[in-house]
């Protein structure tokens, strides 16, 4: 099945694989707590028809246990109403980026569409 978001990943090196759907530069992906190897990670698709799939990520099911529930290895078990959020990074056609967001001081009037009035950011623009 092929995926927006997966959590509790590793990631391989990224290495080119012929597939039947084309050309493609992949990562294998692995389970965080087991290690074992669980799918792939799409970083680069050769032809415009499997762009789609970049930064998206495939779990082979015949790869993937399911389980109720597993031990926490840092011994505290977290529980979430809610998926985490996204990690600090962006995929740009299957190529990384980090993700800075500064966030401005609504005192200071300065609307964040003009930026040439803009002084250095200092630690007071930040919360």
């Amino acid at each position: 099945m092929l995926f927006h978001r997966v959590w509790n990943l590793d990631y391989s090196t990224a290495h080119h694989r012929d597939m039947t759907t084309g050309k493609h530069i992949v990562r294998d992906v692995m389970c965080r707590i087991c290690h074992r190897k669980i799918g792939w990670m799409y970083e680069f698709a050769m032809e415009d028809s499997q762009r789609y799939k970049e930064s998206r990520v495939i779990l082979e099911k015949a790869l993937v246990d399911e389980v109720d529930g597993f031990r926490d290895p840092a011994g505290a078990l977290e529980t979430h109403d809610q998926p985490p959020s996204s990690p600090k990074f962006e995929t740009f056609g299957g190529r990384r980026g980090i993700r800075v967001s500064a966030m401005l001081n609504p005192k200071s009037g300065i609307s964040s569409r003009d930026s040439s009035n803009r002084g250095p950011a200092t630690s007071k623009d930040f919360p």
